[in-house]
């Protein structure tokens, strides 16, 4: 029993029905945990100082082995929401709900913007907080150099969150702003992305010739917006319903508007399956056997 369930010691007789995954004295301190932070396990209380061990030490942060801080351990002198030990800890002071008089008290600082309690210049600027309404968080602001009080930094008539996630123009920059609001040739791009960003002209819709517009190209077909040469040739498209994504049509030399390049009779996405050559006719239809062991490669390991 003292082996197999208890894992207590069969030698001891102290340890005797304390099993080290129980709770025998109900102070919400295991057994196991009990012994390793010296605390009595058949003693709810162990410095009797009138709190549970395991309250001690899971809710109050107070020392279960002295029992003369167990009665401030609850304590809100300043009725801040934290308790005294806590802002012994943290540094604060306990008979003052604002330490650093800035105008937010210590419990908001710590615990909901994440500012110093003991710095009264950060009270009001929650890192995730937003002071200027710009969809800039105040944390963002000050990577971006940006100033958290005012919406739209620059002055260019953008605010700035704008500007860092949707238009991807400078928000330190208001020369840029009105580029990249208008879309003069209404491709989807406007004229600040084409300009700045892809090198595409703001005034044509499809720069390249080629028969599909500059959004198309960028964003669906994952083609050139300056190449004519693939326009309408989504590489991830099946042009010829052969089986084989464009892509690969270019990687193993086939035609992507042909769905026997070799004219062989075979497909070129069955070919590649099976391992054939998919621009020789002359092995359309065979399955190689490299180990001559009558069992086509394409079906060995399967």
């Amino acid at each position: 029993m003292e082996v197999w369930t208890d894992y207590t010691n069969p030698f001891d007789a102290s340890d005797d029905g304390t099993r080290p995954y129980g709770d025998d004295d109900g102070d919400g301190l295991l057994n196991v945990y009990e012994r390793h932070f010296g605390t009595d396990p058949l003693v709810a209380d162990t410095d009797g100082g009138g709190e549970s061990d395991g309250a001690e030490l899971y809710e109050l942060g107070s020392n279960p082995l002295d029992g003369t801080d167990d009665a401030v351990a609850r304590r809100d002198t300043d009725g801040d929401g934290l308790r005294d030990l806590t802002e012994l800890h943290y540094g604060t002071d306990p008979t003052l709900a604002d330490t650093d008089g800035g105008g937010v008290d210590d419990y908001t600082e710590l615990y909901i913007d994440g500012t110093f309690p003991t710095d009264a210049s950060d009270d009001g600027q929650a890192p995730w907080g937003d002071d200027d309404g710009d969809g800039l968080p105040n944390s963002y602001e000050a990577f971006y150099g940006t100033d958290r009080n005012v919406a739209d930094t620059d002055g260019g008539g953008v605010n700035d969150g704008v500007e860092v996630f949707q238009n991807g123009s400078n928000p330190l920059d208001g020369s840029d702003d009105l580029a990249f609001t208008i879309d003069t040739d209404g491709d989807g791009l406007s004229d600040g992305q084409e300009l700045f960003n892809y090198g595409t002209d703001p005034t044509l819709a499809d720069t390249d010739g080629g028969g599909v517009d500059d959004y198309t190209e960028l964003f669906i077909d994952g083609t050139s917006a300056n190449d004519a040469s693939d326009d309408g040739q989504n590489p991830w498209g099946d042009d010829d319903g052969d089986g084989l994504p464009n892509s690969y049509e270019s990687f193993y030399g086939t035609d992507r508007n042909l769905a026997d390049t070799d004219g062989g009779g075979v497909n070129d996405g069955l070919e590649v399956s099976q391992g054939t050559n998919p621009v020789d006719g002359d092995d359309d239809g065979s399955f190689p056997d490299a180990n001559g062991n009558g069992v086509p490669d394409f079906f060995e390991g399967h």
